[in-house]
């Protein structure tokens, strides 16, 4: 056996052999170090561990697809593999998650939407998982008392003592590597082994103008009178009170008198018209007898949390002598609030609560808080002194930067889902403590096996980002570890991006953006998720690269993604594979190879993503082309038989109406502005979903020369025509003025607004806001309906020649093709945006659903009276047909009949109108 000695360890790590290294080899050894050598699974399921633990270590299981892969990659020189999305690690639907808008669930979020990473700072959902409701689940505590109920394959970054001891900042591990750990070794050892770094600074927020100064709120919650704006301040606190008052801008007139030993201290706010006092402010945002911490505090940036804290603390806290904060309060409501505001500062707090006794008698229960602060929390000297300021560093070793898991037991199953997030370390924050936890990425077996066992190689590891590609190379550095120390060749250099072994073999990373790889001998390339890369960024780095593998005769590539449409590298390295074109070697994992998932868990799955074309190309591995219409040829034959010319035509043409309004009828509105210049249309796109699985389309209004302000008066009249229904209507750019005035000027009652926090806006605007996102869900939405239900009753030619033209972009986004317009589909899209379920579930009661979740049968709210008007009597029609019950029909400006009129002349004459 080797004698553990520094001088045989690379950096002391004992992990890590040097060439000085000395070890005994038996015979079982060296036979089993050959076999490892020739058969690659043979080394994964002997050797290859998934995570750097002390104990209860679980070797990898690889699936049939997996062996198959992992001997495809062995056998041949080019190789891409075309993966179903893999199952994502799970958390409970009813975990609490912060978000920069409020708090919401992990059930409740969607891909697009914001949260925080690990750092504190806003981060995307770049996939929000399908429900999974048959996984093995298990609930974590920790020491400050949180329970997280996690799937067993979930993963967190923690690191346990024995990584503590060697200076490792930790690893990635599963629930169930955790649970099978969860101890420090050693004989009744109940001490927690792993421990998870918090978020050391809080989470940002959002600045906002808040109507009451933070610090003056915090200071009334605490020892303001709950029936008025007074607060009472003790005689030791006064004048440093009131120095605090008179440096806030907000108030421009403080009162304080004495009463025995006590101050009662007034404030009033100059709002330029009229002041205020606090007690008119308390009574306006619904704190009056109702002491709380109202929801956009909690939400605010961190400065004004901070600040709300230090009145909180000033008045209701303590500070001990070893530095140890304390918040107490006889409110179950308030200390809840409190607690919350704490934790989104950073800090790990503690709760308690008693009842408290006094001359013998017991009082009302209290709750306290207590938390290491390592920042000022409070202005008052006597408690700021006490104070301990420290850096905040995320390797500290302070117990209160640390989340400890106390215990883990298993639980009933219950339905999970996981998330994907664009973070730098693929970390977010989830409970009510915001811990971080962690997604999954890609196993890196071949990597350490061809590293370890072939000389003098030069491997390249390339992904989309940089923290991407570290996290992978992280596993490659972990699985190296637990190698057993006769089985791996020494260590010479071991860094965080890359690693060299005394064998000549070197593992590296780069990004696709990066040059590390320019002018390298590389032996074996690995690209992780090629299919998501920036077609011209990936395109450049292969044209670089590729080159130098091809050159020799024994250098391999390997790719791996899931399919992302046809305008990429991925796809045509596959395609070529299929086709036998270009000499690489080809395979696919489809859904069903993976274990867990049968034909139930497929039913779930595409239910949740409500878009059997998601899941086709997600779960199905289908190629969804880039480039191509929007509407296949059968769906387009189909819309085009149901073309027709409308019934009426209005407004020099402009307004064409096929289905006039009927009552008990549901119709919505999609409106979509431009400015009137000549080029891009002002559109109504008017539908009836009276029944959702058949929406027709009953008048379309088009203009490319027409004001916004013009158009705003369109928009109402059209809109009082069909009853005056929920309408969308786009408020970017121009479109705002179309918004704000049917809104406040003409006061038209149904206006949806969404998309506020897609937007990250800081304030709720009325409309439609177009953004990335929300234009991403109503594309989605509205492909749903007309191309999976072939919903739509199509009557207008030219929204139709759209839809034609409307194609996917590589990059996954959907627009008109270069030279043509999509006005008229944007505005259909937002009419059909009426039945997304967040949306409708707003206006409608939905009776049924369908299969995928959507409504089937919907019933209006009563939210405001239909009123009809008929669209002949506010236009000069130029194609109107039929009588008038009040007036004769008259035709101006006609001869007196002595000489031929024409055709059209003696047509009006047979229908009763009467020349002048």
């Amino acid at each position: 056996m080797a004698k553990k000695d520094t001088g045989m360890f690379y950096m002391g790590n004992d992990n890590l052999p040097n060439r000085n290294w000395q070890g005994e080899y038996t015979s079982e050894k060296v036979k089993a170090l050959k076999k490892a050598q020739r058969n690659i699974l043979y080394f994964a399921e002997n050797f290859f561990y998934i995570v750097n633990l002390d104990a209860g270590r679980e070797k990898i299981s690889l699936y049939p697809a997996q062996k198959k892969a992992l001997r495809a990659m062995r056998d041949n020189r080019f190789y891409i593999l075309l993966a179903s999305r893999q199952i994502g690690k799970a958390l409970a639907l009813d975990t609490p998650i912060l978000t920069p808008t409020g708090w919401t669930t992990m059930g409740e979020l969607k891909t697009g939407d914001q949260l925080y990473g690990s750092d504190g700072k806003p981060c995307n959902i770049t996939y929000a998982h399908p429900i999974d409701y048959n996984r093995e689940c298990f609930k974590i505590t920790f020491d400050n008392g949180e329970k997280i109920i996690a799937s067993k394959e979930h993963e967190w970054f923690t690191q346990s003592v024995n990584e503590r001891l060697k200076g490792i900042e930790g690893s990635n591990k599963t629930t169930a590597d955790i649970y099978n750990t969860l101890y420090k070794s050693g004989k009744n050892n109940t001490e927690p082994n792993h421990r998870i770094p918090s978020c050391i600074n809080g989470v940002d927020g959002v600045y906002t103008d808040l109507p009451i100064s933070p610090y003056v709120l915090g200071l009334w919650l605490g020892d303001g009178s709950a029936e008025s704006g007074v607060i009472t301040v003790g005689e030791r606190d006064i004048q440093q009170i009131t120095e605090n008052l008179e440096s806030d801008s907000q108030f421009d007139k403080i009162v304080t008198n004495k009463y025995s030993s006590a101050y009662s201290v007034r404030v009033t706010v100059n709002e330029g018209v009229k002041t205020k006092s606090l007690s008119t402010l308390i009574r306006k945002y619904n704190i009056y007898k109702n002491k709380h911490i109202p929801k956009q505090y909690l939400y605010a940036a961190r400065e004004q949390r901070l600040e709300l804290l230090k009145g909180l603390i000033d008045s209701d806290g303590y500070i001990n002598k070893s530095g140890v904060a304390q918040y107490y309060s006889t409110s179950k409501q308030l200390s809840a609030d409190v607690y919350e505001l704490i934790t989104s500062l950073g800090y790990k707090v503690t709760r308690n609560s008693h009842i408290p006794t006094h001359k013998g008698k017991e009082c009302k229960r209290c709750y306290t808080l207590t938390f290491k602060p390592n920042e000022y929390v409070c202005t008052l000297e006597f408690k700021t002194s006490r104070i301990q300021l420290k850096e905040k560093d995320v390797k500290s070793n302070l117990r209160s930067q640390w989340h400890y898991i106390k215990n883990i037991e298993p639980t009933d199953t219950v339905p999970v889902r996981c998330i994907t997030v664009d973070s730098a370390d693929s970390l977010f924050l989830a409970g009510k403590q915001c811990i971080p936890t962690h997604n999954s990425t890609l196993m890196t077996i071949y990597l350490l096996w061809q590293a370890c066992f072939q000389k003098d190689q030069r491997i390249l590891l390339v992904a989309n980002k940089e923290a991407t590609a570290i996290e992978i190379f992280s596993r490659v550095r972990m699985a190296y570890e637990e190698l057993p120390n006769w089985l791996k060749p020494p260590v010479k250099e071991y860094a965080k991006t890359s690693m060299t072994l005394e064998n000549g073999s070197r593992i590296g990373i780069t990004t696709t953006t990066g040059t590390a790889a320019r002018g390298q001998s590389v032996n074996c390339l690995v690209i992780d998720e090629m299919a998501f890369i920036e077609p011209h960024l990936v395109d450049e780095f292969w044209k670089s690269v590729f080159p130098i593998i091809s050159s020799s005769k024994k250098s391999k590539a390997f790719v791996c993604s899931t399919a992302n449409g046809t305008q990429n590298l991925f796809y045509r390295l596959y395609n070529g594979a299929e086709t036998e074109e270009n000499g690489w070697a080809y395979g696919k994992i489809m859904w069903n190879e993976v274990p867990g998932r049968d034909e139930k868990w497929a039913a779930s799955t595409k239910q949740t993503i409500g878009s059997d074309e998601a899941w086709r190309q997600e779960f199905c591995c289908e190629w969804i082309n880039s480039g191509e219409s929007s509407i296949d040829d059968a769906l387009y034959e189909m819309m085009e038989r149901q073309v027709c010319e409308p019934m009426v035509t209005l407004d020099d043409g402009c307004y064409k109406v096929w289905e006039e309004a009927q009552e008990g009828r549901i119709y919505a509105a999609g409106v979509d502005t431009a400015e009137g210049v000549g080029k891009d249309s002002s559109i109504i796109q008017m539908l009836d979903i009276t029944d959702p699985a058949e929406v027709r389309q009953v008048a379309v209004y088009r203009n490319n020369k027409i004001s916004p302000m013009e158009f705003s008066n369109k928009v109402y009249k059209i809109l009082r025509n069909y009853g005056s229904p929920l309408a969308l209507v786009e408020r970017n750019n121009c479109g705002a003025q179309v918004v704000d005035r049917l809104a406040y000027d003409m006061a038209y009652p149904k206006l949806v607004s969404y998309g506020n926090k897609a937007a990250h806006r800081k304030k709720r605007m009325q409309g439609m806001i177009a953004h990335t996102n929300t234009k991403h869900r109503g594309v989605i939405n509205m492909r749903y309906w007309m191309n999976d239900l072939k919903s739509i009753v199509m009557r207008d030619e030219e929204t139709l020649e759209e839809l034609r033209n409307f194609v996917r972009y590589p990059n996954g986004t959907w627009k008109a093709r270069h030279g043509c317009h999509d006005d008229l589909v944007m505005a259909l899209m937002y009419g059909y945006y009426v039945l997304d379920n967040e949306i409708c579930e707003q206006y409608f009661e939905i009776i049924e659903k369908d299969d995928t979740g959507r409504p089937k049968i919907i019933e209006p709210l009563d939210f405001g009276v239909s009123l009809f008007e008929d669209p002949t009597s506010i236009y000069t029609d130029n194609e109107v047909t039929g009588g008038s019950p009040d007036l004769n029909p008259v035709y101006w400006g006609m001869s007196n009949g002595e000489e031929d009129m024409g055709d059209d002349y003696y047509d009006l004459i047979d229908q009763g109108f009467t020349p002048l």
